[in-house]
């Protein structure tokens, strides 16, 4: 992992390149922050698979926003995970319900989204919750505050959000503070996201990089990063998702329906 936190700068640079000379509009992403200024419910059901093990790993999450007016909107979010094993037990395991609320500044040909939530601590850790829940992460790691058992998170981010033609880009800059968390190495996780996409008729194909780091120790083992690309038509979606600088093969497949309430 020597080079991730140069790549995760170059992204960076690049994405704020485009915004700076991009008309605004907002993009949908399915590794991304959810957040956006339109009113939305779905369902999202992820299939992980780890090379080596025969575990299936199952995980569903509804969520929703709504949008009061054009700038104004609430959403929430809430993952269910399974892990299913050959010769082991299988489990269940609620993740944590994440509420708030998010405000859309236009900015000239662009726009920054500005988001404020929490996680409450519905989830438990009862036999092998925890490893189910953190096996099943990977499909929304820029969400893993999520998916920490019995930890109460508040979530502040900002996202600037462009378009160019058939062209669209988000990135996520974000702190997740662990409010009740003593026992762990972080009480601070960053993140940062950037994706780019294009409509190519109908069809919306994007190419997202999600980055989680810990914040009391900036080195690149401190870090995790997952490449997705996802396909979206109409109310349908499908993703496929990989962490980079894994020591086994890990990969996640998405499918999912979004649509106006």
């Amino acid at each position: 992992m020597t080079r991730s936190l140069p790549t995760l700068a170059r992204c960076l640079i690049a994405a704020g390149s485009l915004l700076a000379t991009a008309p605004a509009a907002a993009g949908e992403f399915a590794a991304l922050d959810r957040m956006a200024a339109n009113s939305r419910l779905g369902v999202q059901t992820d299939f992980t698979h780890e090379s080596g093990s025969e575990d299936m790993l199952p995980r569903t999450e509804i969520f929703g926003r709504y949008q009061f007016d054009r700038n104004i909107g609430i959403y929430g979010q809430f993952p269910i995970v399974h892990m299913m094993g050959g010769k082991t037990e299988n489990e269940t395991a609620m993740g944590n319900l994440e509420m708030g609320a998010h405000l859309r500044l236009p900015l000239g040909g662009a726009a920054v989204m500005f988001r404020l939530g929490a996680c409450l601590p519905t989830s438990h850790i009862e036999d092998r919750n925890a490893e189910a829940l953190m096996r099943n992460a990977w499909p929304r790691l820029t969400d893993f505050a999520q998916q920490i058992p019995e930890v109460t998170t508040l979530r502040a981010s900002i996202s600037p959000t462009a378009a160019a033609g058939a062209f669209f880009f988000r990135a996520d800059v974000g702190v997740d503070l662990l409010l009740d968390a003593d026992e762990r190495d972080s009480m601070v996780l960053l993140r940062a996201n950037v994706g780019v996409g294009a409509w190519i008729e109908k069809v919306a194909v994007t190419a997202e990089f999600v980055n989680l780091g810990n914040a009391e120790e900036l080195t690149d083992d401190a870090f995790a990063h997952s490449l997705s690309v996802s396909v979206r038509h109409g109310v349908l979606y499908t993703a496929m998702t990989a962490p980079i600088d894994e020591d086994r093969l890990i990969y996640a497949w998405t499918v999912g329906v979004q649509a106006h309430p």
